[in-house]
């Protein structure tokens, strides 16, 4: 029994299928099980860069590939019919009709016309952008014929562009068409299921299903080491025990050649990986959870590169990208620790130039007279969000917005405590939105797109987007018009052009990197990505790049396009499973708690929890379980917990973070820090600021700055039931993108600790649901 009658597919998909048609003919094998599974409707198959789901409401099975996702909620879809009257599953030749139906697909939904040897045919006189084309190749091929719309449907986005297929048929073309005809008004409802099941798979577990091994082995792309391919290696140890976290500083001192010798703390995993060599063949995206050693493997794999040229007496050149200048400072000294300092030397032939991307396009664009907002991109974000602020203040103040035509905003204007977030994310959608979807001179273009140019677009009506448009005219006066400053977006999208411009294509070849390495990938916005692949030469068939990054601590959460649509396909997953930060009790709240997140923790998103293993024992003398405590009022829950963190220093914990989740209580916290701590108290700024790690220290943060660090204990303070997420009510969209956040900014606070973790809320108060199941689970202990 057939569970589905309709397959749908992406265009940039399609387009990908056409170059991996042996992979894709196994897979057009598969098409049968497929269609009669209906665990598809709940989880996800991966094979690869490939996925397969299906609604859960409605007769369509969907594949895409997520490195060619849009980001935006929103795909370009091509249909065929699976079973029933004309479906693909009736023909003899399954394979050749579904590489025919791919190629339609791809090149009408991208305007293109069909090759002539298609022998396509127009039948107006049934219907408008109804069409016939042959099913194959062959003599065979002159039998069959496949029909086809293509034009513009009906979505909740608008009217988008779509193909729909039948076929293949031997009968006389119109009467296919005519079935066609009757087709095209389910566009509507198959669009707007295919975008609901892309979307809510990010949430869905990942499938095994015996039919699709073949498939799997057909889009599987293994690590090959250099001892499979005839290099002489010693064999991958197992996994080392690590150097004792009491005494982690020391790791600090050690050289390559400490890390690569067998018996080093090396994780087995990221040993594998560097002696593959995997990054002379594709680029490379490395994931793995917080402390797991990304940073240090793109090091070692960077000064490895070095080492063998010079050895080859090979000139080369490669970029370490970071994303701010107190993050190249800590990657730069790290380089010298590593022992690899002649290779920091521009003049050397074997050359690792760390920079931030910011700094980079400084150097590509001539600014003129023209000056930036600041000269690091973290300094230029907050000020365009305190700039932002102030024109959400000038234009929406004093004023009273309906739920009927604001009803994302009405939760927003006027709530101090959604503020702060409010502007980020005008922030994100006046950078990527509007700016980078080239629409700054377009009111109508932005208002009135049928096609979503952001999550945040898509979920607005026309009336709060021109209000949005408003805010953004306001931003442009006062910063591009009037202080004529560039903020960091500008200078990126500028930079962008002059690398997409011919002089460029020119020298690219001689200034271009061999090779380039992404810190913290997740830290750069989609304009930011879009500069990556443009940053190599074209030495190589393929782009030379290797990303590190671990999307739960993007905890904005806004998404973006996948990689191969910004320019770097054919990326390989090479994942990282051993933690050398947390002990096992905390690692299990990490993870019990981003396992929440609805747009995460899916088939997309590693599967930690299954592999992962903590290299720091229970057992250790310096870890406890963590601990909910509650102590001070409100007003003065500042006392109480820097009591806390100096328990926590008295009992030999050297370095304590206080992360403070609920905005509210910054002040009074940091005034109690002045005058009641014994301790030398640092306030954290902004990501990658220096903190000594060999002094006694407390550390005052937020959670958008404590990412990469680490300390021997974490207080967590305000995670209290209104206050994170903060409540809001009439639009559960929002509600959603507040939990999600919150989550995202749980997981990052408690993966800093290395042997407690402490949630500190005021007395009286409700600890978050997002902590209840925690605490139910026994994860969380109650003073």
């Amino acid at each position: 029994m057939n569970a589905y009658q309709y397959l749908g597919v992406t265009q940039q998909t399609a387009e990908w299928a056409l170059s991996n048609k042996s992979a894709f003919a196994v897979f057009a094998q598969s098409l049968e099980e497929a269609s009669s599974t209906e665990s598809l409707r709940h989880g996800v198959v991966i094979a690869g860069q490939l996925r397969m789901a299906a609604s859960s409401d409605s007769p369509l099975l969907i594949i895409w590939n997520p490195e060619y996702s849009s980001g935006t909620g929103s795909e370009l879809w091509g249909f065929m019919r699976l079973t029933g009257t004309y479906g693909i599953l009736l023909s003899n030749n399954t394979v050749v009709v579904f590489e025919r139906f791919l190629h339609v697909v791809s090149q009408r939904l991208q305007n293109l016309q069909l090759d002539t040897v298609f022998k396509h045919r127009s039948h107006p006189e049934i219907g408008k952008s109804l069409h016939t084309c042959l099913a194959g190749r062959g003599n065979e091929a002159w039998h069959a014929s496949l029909a086809y719309f293509d034009g513009t449907a009906k979505s909740a986005q608008g009217q988008i562009p779509v193909v729909l297929c039948l076929g293949p048929s031997t009968e006389q073309r119109e009467k296919m068409v005519s079935v066609l005809e009757s087709e095209v008004a389910k566009l509507e409802s198959l669009i707007d299921s295919a975008n609901i099941a892309m979307d809510a798979s990010r949430a869905r577990p990942a499938l095994e299903e015996n039919w699709m091994k073949g498939v799997r082995r057909a889009f599987h792309s293994p690590i090959v080491s250099k001892q499979d391919s005839g290099g002489l290696v010693a064999a991958v140890p197992p996994l080392s025990s690590p150097i004792d976290p009491v005494e982690a500083p020391i790791a600090r001192t050690l050289t390559f050649d400490d890390w690569i010798r067998h018996g080093s703390p090396l994780g087995e995993n990221q040993r594998k990986i560097l002696e593959s060599q995997v990054l002379h063949r594709q680029p490379v995206r490395i994931t793995g959870p917080a402390g797991s050693g990304k940073t240090l493997l793109m090091q070692l794999m960077a000064v490895q590169l070095m080492r063998e040229s010079k050895d080859s007496n090979q000139s080369i050149r490669a970029m370490f990208v970071v994303h701010n200048a107190s993050m190249h400072e800590e990657v730069f000294d790290r380089f010298c620790e590593l022992g690899a300092e002649e290779f920091l030397e521009e003049k050397s032939s074997q050359f690792i130039e760390v920079s931030t991307l910011f700094e980079y396009c400084r150097g590509r664009v001539d600014m003129g007279d023209v000056s930036l907002i600041d000269t690091d991109a973290y300094e230029s974000k907050q000020y365009q969000m305190a700039t932002i602020h102030d024109c959400i203040l000038s234009i929406c103040g004093g004023k009273s917005f309906s739920d009927k035509d604001y009803p994302l905003l009405s939760q927003v204007i006027g709530n101090d405590d959604l503020a702060a977030l409010f502007a980020m994310l005008l922030v994100w959608e006046i950078g990527i939105a509007i700016k980078g979807r080239g629409v700054s001179e377009n009111r109508k273009l932005y208002v009135e797109s049928s096609r979503p140019l952001s999550r945040f677009h898509g979920v607005m009506t026309q009336t709060e987007r021109n209000l949005v448009f408003d805010i953004f005219e306001q931003y442009r006066y006062q910063v591009f018009e009037k202080q004529e400053l560039l903020d960091s977006d500008d200078l990126v999208i500028s930079a962008f052009q002059t690398l997409r411009a011919p002089l460029w294509q020119m020298q690219r070849r001689k200034l271009g990197y061999d090779y380039v390495f992404v810190d913290e990938a997740q830290l750069f916005n989609e304009n930011e990505r879009r500069l990556f692949s443009f940053l190599t030469n074209t030495k190589k068939q393929f782009v030379p790049i290797v990303l590190a990054l671990d999307e739960a601590q993007e905890f904005r959460g806004m998404g973006s396009a996948g990689f191969a649509l910004l320019g770097i396909p054919s990326m390989s997953e090479e994942k990282l499973d051993g933690v050398f930060r947390c002990t096992p009790k905390i690692l299990e709240l990490c993870f019990h708690i981003i396992q929440q997140t609805t747009d995460l923790f899916g088939a997309d998103f590693p599967d930690f929890t299954k592999e992962t293993v903590s290299l720091v024992p229970d057992n250790h003398k310096l870890a406890e379980k963590p601990l909910l405590v509650t102590g001070g009022e409100g007003w003065n829950i500042g006392k109480y917990v820097i009591g806390r963190a100096e328990k926590m220093r008295h009992a030999n914990l050297r370095q304590v973070a206080v992360v403070i989740h609920a905005e509210r209580y910054w002040s009074t916290v940091k005034a109690a820090a002045e005058k009641y701590a014994r301790t030398r108290v640092v306030e954290l700024v902004k990501r990658g600021d220096p903190i000594n790690s060999n002094s006694p220290v407390i550390v005052l943060s937020r959670p958008d700055a404590i990412g990469g660090q680490e300390f021997d204990g974490v207080i967590a303070v305000g995670l209290e039931e209104g206050l994170v997420p903060p409540s809001v009510g009439g639009h559960t969209g929002l509600g959603a993108a507040l939990e999600q956040q919150a989550l995202r900014e749980m997981y990052l606070s408690f993966s800093r600790a290395r042997y407690r973790v402490e949630v500190c809320n005021a007395v009286r108060s409700t600890p978050t649901a997002l902590l209840a199941s925690a605490i139910k689970s026994k994860l969380i202990g109650l003073a």
